[in-house]
Parts: structure tokens; sequence; C-alpha cells
């Protein structure tokens, strides 16, 4: 059954509630259906100076808030010290917000701290959208099954000799190719050769190899591929006995995925996007950017629960 529903079309509140000094404004439960429905131009608005604007907990398999609009905002929900939304869901959804059409949003949050926070109860996976610091600060592993663009990427760690007060970053290796990289080093034997055995998964993802040798310790002018790689496995010859001797190994991808989604070196933007840029502030055109194209913002709204 349903805790509280109720639907208005004049210009008025459905339900209003205010609560002060700490008091809830409004509560519902339901043990099977649904505690608080509303309809309207706006579904459920709800202000908070110290508190939480919406706070919803969901026990069972269902949702701790779920709302729909056509025209308006399904939760729209302010804090000024607190959060404006809050969903806890032991088994299905904290939150879930639903847009059709439009250049509008399923859930848009502005924060000072960060537009959107997520966290998962079972381990201490985080996620901060519109933070402080960046776009997006992850805290845990990220997995990405589709393809990931960016400008430009490495490793930030650390520093190993002094962590307290510095970091140490490197830039990735990259190519217009699928391009695996593979390293190692052996140690010719009497008749100055090697073999080179190659993980037994190899062959299977790589094509289009290419090799490079180095000899350490002495020249060695013989050095070189004496057989390409088969069956998972390449051989060097023309080493001196005992030389030690570096080698690498490129291979481009030919895995499924790899043959389905091929790099677009070169791309042509569309028309609607010449003279717009991924980073304008590099080419002084800083209102240019492609991203006010492809992703308009949202408009904000003071709305409260008095309204």
């Amino acid at each position: 059954m349903q805790g509280i529903f109720d639907s208005n079309t004049a210009a008025k509140p459905a339900v209003e509630a205010s609560g002060t000094n700490g008091a809830i404004g409004l509560q519902a439960s339901s043990d099977t259906g649904t505690a608080i429905g509303a309809s309207g131009r706006i579904g459920i608005s709800t202000s908070s100076k110290n508190g939480v604007g919406i706070a919803a907990y969901n026990i069972g398999q269902g949702m701790g808030v779920r709302a729909t609009s056509d025209d308006g905002w399904g939760v729209n929900a302010q804090s000024k010290t607190g959060i404006g939304v809050l969903g806890v869901s032991d088994q299905n959804v904290g939150v879930q917000g639903i847009c059709q059409e439009g250049d509008n949003f399923g859930v848009s949050g502005t924060g000072a701290n960060a537009g959107i926070a997520a966290f998962n109860l079972n381990n201490s996976n985080a996620a901060y959208l519109a933070s402080v610091c960046c776009a997006a600060w992850f805290t845990g592993g990220v997995t990405v099954t589709g393809k990931l663009l960016k400008g430009g990427g490495g490793f930030r760690i650390d520093h190993p000799m002094d962590p307290d007060k510095k970091f140490l970053s490197h830039s990735f290796v990259e190519s217009p190719d699928m391009k695996n990289v593979y390293d190692g080093t052996v140690t010719a034997d009497k008749k100055g050769m090697a073999v080179i055995q190659l993980p037994k998964w190899f062959d299977s993802i790589n094509s289009d190899f290419r090799y490079q040798l180095t000899a350490i310790g002495g020249s060695a002018p013989d050095l070189h591929i004496s057989q390409e790689i088969k069956n998972n496995r390449f051989t060097v010859a023309g080493g001196k006995p005992g030389m030690k001797i570096c080698w690498q190994v490129t291979g481009i991808r030919k895995d499924k995925w790899a043959e389905a989604n091929r790099i677009t070196v070169e791309e042509n933007k569309n028309p609607n996007e010449h003279g717009y840029y991924l980073h304008p502030e590099l080419y002084h055109a800083i209102h240019k950017g492609i991203a006010n194209l492809r992703h308009k913002p949202v408009e904000t709204s003071n709305h409260s629960g008095s309204e």
C-alpha cells in the first residue's frame, strides 16, 4: 500500500510540510508499495538549511527514490550545508532519474565539493562527479567496456623518494595502432642462440609483429632473428656464447573486440561543430568548446517546498 499520495494541477503544492530545529518536515513509510507519490509540474521539491532535502531508505528490493517528470523536475532538492538528495538501498537502486527527451538529464547535481557523490555499501569504492579537483574522481578500480578517448594520460603515485611532499607521474605510451608491447632479456647459449617463449595466448591476440634486439656487454654485428614468431616463440641467433640480449616485440591486436572497434586515426568533426574545439582554451576560444554543444547545462531553480 501507499504511505502518502496526492496530485495537483493548480499552482500550489500537492503536499506541503516543514520542520524546524532539527525536526522532520515530511516522513512516510510503506512496507510493500510507495511511501510518497506526488505528481504535478514538479513532482517533489524540498529545501533544507542544515540537514537533508530528501532522505529515502529501502531495505527491500525496490528503490530509495524514483521520480519522473514530463517537462519539469523529477526531484528538486536543495540543501545549504547537508545533502540535497540521499538515496540508500540495500539490494537495488539508491536513486533513479529518467529523462527521455531533450537536452536535460536524468540526474543533475550541483555542489561545492562534488555535483554527485556515489558510494558502495559493500566496499570502499566511490565516485565523485563534477568534483573540486576534476570532472571525476574515482576511488577504486574503473572498468570501461567501450572506447576511452582522452587528450593524454599516465600514472601518478606518491613519489617513492619523497612520498610526503611529492607526486611522480609518467605518460602513457601511445600509437595510432592498437599496439601491444612485450620485452625481456635472454642469455645466448654456446652457439650464440636463444629461444624466447611468449605467453600461450600471444598468437591469439596479436599480429603484424615488429622486433628489436640489443646486445649487452659487447658488440654482436650478426645478432638477428633466425626464426620469426610461430607457436608463441621466436629464435635469436648470431650472438656470442653467454651474451645477455634484450629483446622487444610489438604486435597489433586482433582479438574480436579490437577487430570490431578499430581506432579512427583521423575523423571529421560534425558540420555544427566546425570552429569548436575539445580544448578551446588552447585556441583562445574559451566559449567555443564542443562540450558546450553536446552537453548543454540544465537550468537550475530555487523552487522550495513552500511553492
